[in-house]
This record gives structure tokens, sequence and C-alpha cells, in this order.
């Protein structure tokens, strides 16, 4: 089991039982906000669970977890299916009672590493553009916007040099 550890978090793999943490805040008034309806959090679990055995594997969906106590407080992912080899898309998501606490930008730097670890060069996010926070935490770690289209915004971070 993959496990990432930060000063105030662990990033693991997912197990079965994570689907109603996850669930409980996925539907929650502000983090749909950004979203029609609540996603699917059985059908994403079992994806992720099933990417763990991938050789290679190319994607990761993290599950975010409070260093000491295991309280669940999101999720994040590296994902390289859909891009070239050494391309990735990185993506984030937390209870909406962790927002403004620093567990995002912790997270993501996590993930660069992780990315940085497999030989990626390039990492990509991409957020609906009224995601303020979003937009902030990508562009506060290095990310560089490079267009919008369909209501998304995109951002590209070069991790060589």
């Amino acid at each position: 089991m993959l496990v990432l550890h930060t000063e105030r978090l662990s990033l693991r793999d997912p197990i079965i039982s994570d689907v109603e943490a996850l669930a409980s805040y996925q539907s929650h008034e502000l983090y749909l906000q950004h979203y029609d309806q609540p996603p699917n959090t059985q059908k994403i679990i079992e994806l992720a669970i099933s990417w763990v055995s991938q050789t290679p594997r190319k994607n990761f969906q993290l599950i975010v977890e409070l260093t000491g106590d295991n309280e669940v407080i999101g999720c994040a992912g590296l994902r390289q299916d859909g891009y070239p080899e050494c391309e990735a898309e990185i993506g984030l998501e937390f209870h909406p009672d962790y927002w403004g606490k620093g567990y995002a930008t912790e997270s993501l730097i996590a993930l660069i590493e992780l990315a940085r670890s497999r030989g990626i060069s390039n990492v990509h996010a991409l957020t609906d553009v009224s995601n303020a926070r979003a937009i902030r935490l990508t562009k506060k770690v290095g990310f560089e916007p490079v267009g919008v289209s369909h209501e998304i915004a995109r951002f590209c971070l070069s991790l060589v040099g």
C-alpha cells in the first residue's frame, strides 16, 4: 500500500470503507458549488482500488487523512491515463470543514513529489473557472495558466529544470 507522509497528513491508497467518509462531504452544499451533483463515490473508490494493482501503475487516487487520528478529510489524485508518458493530471478535493487550513497545499506538494519520483515532467490541473480557491492554490505552487475551454481553467507545472 502506498502511503505518502507530510507534516500533518497521510495520503494512502483507498480501501472500500473509505466510501462513507468521502460521500459524507461530497453531498455538502459548499462542495457542490462547482458540481452539478455528487459523484458516484462507490465507483470512484472501486476504480481507485483497481489502480493499485496496475503494472506499471499510472493512476493514483489517494485518501487524505489527518496524521494521528486517521480522520479522512479528502482525496488527492495523480493520473497519467490520457496523457503522454511523461505527463499527468493532478486533482484534489477536501471536506469543506478543512478548507483554508493549508491541507490542500500540503497534499498538492506531496503529489508533485510523487510525480517527480515517477519521471513525470509536466503536471496539469483543471478546475471550474469559478473555483477561485483551486485557481489560487495552483498559482501558489507554481502552475501557469494555459487557457480556458468550456468553463474549465487549465494550468500546467513543469517539473523539469
